[in-house]
């Protein structure tokens, strides 16, 4: 085979992807989402999904897997459903609900009919690990490639920064947010 297969067609890379939406106030952003079960749900940033400092919903969100310069290998999925935690829309600004910042939207098919599991797979879900692990962040950050390839870092230590809060060093800017932490990745 070719030994220059794009790797972002391959797993685990391919079950991570852009969610595109439309902002409260009518603009187009972008941040970065994963799919974590086979019954096409994505998780993302909770920002991504509400803006808590203005007390707003976005809207239009569409998800597309391994997003490359913009082009859509697997297709663009709709968001049909989405949810965040109370928490976090009731927080008073970002800063103190930022340890809720976590949705998780579920997605229609694509227009050739099928879902997005079909193509990617998905990640999977954990919790009540210790703050201390050593984990893989992929992302679309804006501030690297101007967000149009995501890129990833190995082997980030996590560690415990606040109250139900967990930190890493990163030089992810805006877009990444939402980025699946990866435990075992191979």
């Amino acid at each position: 085979g070719n030994r220059f297969f794009p790797f972002y067609k391959k797993y685990p890379y391919m079950a991570v992807g852009k969610l595109y939406f439309t902002t409260f106030s009518g603009g187009g952003a972008y941040c970065t989402a994963s799919v974590i079960s086979p019954n096409n749900i994505i998780v993302t940033a909770a920002h991504c999904v509400y803006d808590t400092d203005a007390d707003r919903l976005h809207s239009n969100w569409v998800f597309v897997p391994a997003d490359r310069k913009g082009v859509a290998v697997y297709g663009a999925f709709p968001a049909t459903g989405y949810a965040y935690l109370t928490a976090w829309a009731t927080a008073p600004n970002y800063n103190a609900g930022i340890h809720l910042d976590m949705a998780l939207l579920e997605l229609g098919n694509n227009r050739a009919g099928h879902t997005v599991t079909y193509y990617t797979g998905w990640l999977g879900r954990s919790w009540n690990y210790g703050y201390v692990q050593v984990l893989t962040d992929i992302g679309y950050p804006s501030n690297l490639w101007s967000g149009s390839l995501f890129t990833y870092i190995n082997y980030a230590e996590t560690y415990g920064c606040g109250t139900d809060r967990l930190c890493w060093g990163s030089k992810f800017g805006p877009g990444a947010s939402g980025s699946p932490l990866i435990r075992k990745f191979r």
